[in-house]
Parts: C-alpha cells; sequence; structure tokens
C-alpha cells in the first residue's frame, strides 16, 4: 500500500463508493451494479451512473410503470444493461403485454451474458458444505454426485432452457428473459435427496425423482442409480446373472456325461433366464435414460416459467395449466427434440389407452382441479396426459387466447382459488365447456390415431 493523500478523483470516488456502500442493504441489487462498476472501463463515469441510477429508482413507487420503463431507457442509453433489464422487467411484470420493454429485454439478454454475481456463488456453496458448483450460462448446478453426470445435467438444462425460448419466440408468445442463473441442486443419493426436501421444503417426495420449489426457486434432483426401486432393480439383474451362469455350467456338465435330455431342459431354462435378464437391462437402460431426461426438462421448464414470467409465484395455477407446460417438454433422451409442437410418444400411446378404455376425465373437472388426489395413480397419471394435451391443444389452435390467459392470470391477486374460479377463469379466457370439449375429443383421437399409425 502506497501511504499519502488521496487524488482527488480517488477521494471522488471513494465519497460514490461510501454513498452505494450506506446504502447496499436496503438495495437488492446493489452486489449487480458493484459488479458492473468493477468490469466497465469507464470507472467515474460507470460509478456517477449507477449511483444516480439508485437515487432514481428509490424514488419510485413500485406500481410506477412507466417511471420504470423511462429508468430502464435511461440506464439503456448510458450503457448499464443489467440495471435497464431489471426495470424493463419490473414493467412486464406490471404490464405483460408491454411490447417495447420486452424487444429491450431481449435485446439485452440476446447481447450479454447475465452477471457473475460471485456473492450469490459463494453463499449457494456456503449452504451446502462438501458441494461443488458448476457454472453454465444460465445455471448455478451445485453437487455432490460424480462431476460427469452434473455436467451432463448441466447441458440438458441449457438445452431447456433454449427450447424453451426458441418455441415460444417462434410461436408468438413473450417469455422474458431470466434475470440471473437459476439453481439446480443435485445430490449424489436418494437420502440426502429426501432430507433436503423434508427440511427445506417441507415436502416428501415419496417417488418423484425431481422437483421445483416456488419458495426457493430451486430445482432438486438425485442420482435415481441410487433410489430404492434402482437398488432393487439391479439386485434383480445380479440374481439373474448368477442363475445364468450356474445354468451354463449345469449345461457343460450335463453334456460332458451325455445327458442329452437334461442338457435340453436346462438350455430352455437358460434361455428364459437370459431373456428375462435382457428385460429388466433395458428396463434399467431404458428407465436411466429416459427418467433422466424427461425429469429434468420437466422440472427444469416448471422453473423457467416462473422465472420468465409466464408464471408468479403470487398466483396459485390450475394443475391443467402447470403440468400442461411442463409435460410438453418431455424428450425421451438428451438427443430428442421436444417442446409443444413435438410429439411425446410416450405420453400420446399412455392417453391413447386411457381413451380406448373410456376413462378420459370430462374437460369440465379438469380445468378445476388444482392438484391431483393422494393415492389414485392411475388418475394422477391421466390428469398429467389429458393435461399435456390439453395444452398442446390450446398451443396449437388457441395460441393468442393461451398468451390472453397467462397475462389475465398474472394480473390475478395472491392467494388461492376455488375450483369454481378456476373453472371461470378458463371459460373466460377460452368460451364454454361445452364447445371446446368436443373440439378437444376429437384432437386426443386424432393423436389415437396416430398411435394405431405407428403400430
Amino acid at each position: 500500500m502506497v501511504e499519502g493523500e488521496l487524488s482527488d478523483e480517488w477521494r471522488g470516488l471513494s465519497n460514490r463508493y461510501r454513498f452505494v456502500m450506506d446504502n447496499a442493504l436496503k438495495n437488492a441489487i446493489f452486489w449487480m451494479l458493484l459488479g458492473v462498476i468493477l468490469c466497465t472501463g469507464e470507472r467515474v463515469d460507470a460509478s456517477d451512473s449507477i449511483i444516480e441510477f439508485m437515487r432514481r429508482r428509490d424514488a419510485l413507487a413500485a406500481d410506477d410503470m412507466s417511471g420504470h420503463y423511462q429508468l430502464g431507457l435511461w440506464a439503456d442509453n448510458r450503457g448499464l444493461r443489467h440495471p435497464a433489464a431489471q426495470m424493463y422487467r419490473r414493467v412486464l411484470e406490471l404490464k405483460p403485454d408491454h411490447t417495447a420493454a420486452y424487444d429491450r429485454i431481449v435485446k439485452i439478454s440476446d447481447t450479454s451474458r447475465l452477471p457473475e454475481d460471485e456473492a450469490r456463488q459463494r453463499e449457494l456453496i456456503a449452504q451446502f458444505p462438501g458441494f461443488k458448483l458448476h457454472v453454465s450460462d444460465h445455471y448455478l448446478v451445485v453437487y455432490n454426485s460424480d462431476t460427469a453426470w452434473a455436467r451432463k445435467r448441466a447441458e440438458l438444462l441449457e438445452k431447456a432452457h433454449d427450447v424453451y425460448y426458441s418455441t415460444y419466440r417462434r410461436a408468438g408468445l413473450r417469455p422474458v428473459p431470466v434475470r440471473q442463473r437459476m439453481v439446480c441442486v443435485l445430490f449424489a443419493d436418494h437420502v440426502s435427496y429426501t432430507a433436503y426436501a423434508r427440511r427445506v421444503d417441507r415436502h416428501a417426495p415419496t417417488w418423484a425423482a425431481g422437483y421445483y420449489s416456488t419458495s426457493t426457486n430451486r430445482i432438486v434432483f438425485y442420482d435415481e442409480r441410487s433410489s430404492p426401486a434402482f437398488v432393487e432393480l439391479r439386485e434383480t439383474i445380479e440374481a439373474y446373472k448368477v442363475e445364468s451362469t450356474r445354468l451354463l455350467e449345469a449345461i457343460n456338465a450335463a453334456s460332458a456325461r451325455r445327458k442329452t435330455g437334461e442338457v435340453i431342459e436346462l438350455r430352455a431354462q437358460y434361455e428364459h433366464v437370459n431373456d428375462q435378464l435382457a428385460v429388466y437391462r433395458e428396463r434399467y437402460e431404458s428407465i436411466s435414460r429416459v427418467g433422466n431426461a424427461t425429469k429434468t426438462t420437466h422440472e427444469a421448464v416448471h422453473q423457467l416459467s416462473f422465472n420468465s414470467v409466464q408464471q408468479s409465484p403470487r398466483v396459485h395455477y390450475p394443475f391443467w395449466f402447470s403440468e400442461g407446460i411442463a409435460t410438453n417438454f418431455e424428450p425421451r433422451d438428451h438427443t430428442e427434440a421436444f417442446g409443444p409442437m413435438r410429439d411425446n410418444v410416450n405420453r400420446r400411446r399412455e392417453l391413447t389407452e386411457f381413451a380406448s378404455q373410456g376413462l378420459l376425465i370430462p374437460l369440465d373437472r379438469l380445468v378445476r382441479y388444482d392438484k391431483p388426489p393422494t393415492g389414485d395413480e392411475q388418475h394422477i397419471r391421466l390428469m398429467y396426459n389429458q393435461s399435456w394435451a390439453l395444452y398442446r391443444f390450446l398451443f396449437e389452435y388457441r395460441r393468442a387466447d393461451l398468451q390472453r390467459y397467462v397475462e389475465w392470470m398474472l394480473a390475478e391477486p395472491v392467494g388461492l382459488r376455488s375450483d369454481a374460479q378456476r373453472h371461470a377463469m378458463f371459460v373466460k379466457t377460452f368460451g364454454p365447456i361445452h364447445r371446446i370439449e368436443p373440439k378437444y375429443r376429437a384432437y386426443i383421437k386424432r393423436l389415437a390415431e396416430q398411435t394405431a399409425d405407428a403400430r
């Protein structure tokens, strides 16, 4: 350190930073702005602009849509891209159809990286002792699993992000760019995952391999290879392998003794065991491959929907809408294209089977649900599959109304909704149920014909 008097320039900077530090605790975006200061080449001018931005922002009323937009323009014109984006985001929260704000925030998102936010990264690591952190373009992945598995998850999350935004933008819908990297937590084992879910989210995920929490705004997964079902499946495979080896040795021994009849009987058993072994191995690989990809993108899209202002954590949404969005982004593996305009083979086939048995839930009931009934697995699966079909149908034929539904729901007051209110909002947006149901049923029938053709 060089002792002596501060120059006028550094004295001015010291005063400016003192103002920022004095206001740090009451300014939620302070650390982001400080990052902008440290990254900019115009140190003095940038600090002046940021301090002025903070003064103007603090003077704004929370519901001043015009004021937030004008401050966004002011920051944008001075190169303060991330503060500008925050203002545009607030405008869109207040007025989702504000085209100018949307166009400007998209331009910022497409031409700049998200803030690095190192303080937030350190805080996250402190919350998970012994975990590692992987930083990708749009995610902070904190994990204690093996690194290769965590990185593959991060790649799939990034793909889900890109497909989600490209799909909706091409469709004329308006997902708002995320304001910061989203958090994903990966546990190496089922026990730690379950303990975390119960402690942090008051949630007991008895069967789900992952979930999205609106309270923490995190997606959480565990390595399914550690689940009780997978352990049992591996044990079954090992048992068949042992039996296969035993039978092969018995066949060789019988052949040496020239016991032809015994050899024929043993070979039949051997072939049956190996057929079963192949079935269980394929099931293991399929569940591992499909479950990982499907569950990862499904939960990622839940998180994206809330972080792109398509949904709000303040509003209680109907089941068909929340799960309809997520089920339309479910690839069977990491190589498969996915999205509302792509076929979801697993959902289509299962829905076709339900329809053939006459089990479809009437639309009048489906749109009233906020959650599935407990203990009825078949009904739960049916709700997911019908929600997939309903959202896909509306995305394909009633897209403008679907965007209107998004905007109207964002404007709804905070709190729970009754089933009657959920029904009324659906009818207000899309029209009387008795007019929509025949078209929806016909759409499901066409999906069933696709399944028949595939056979």
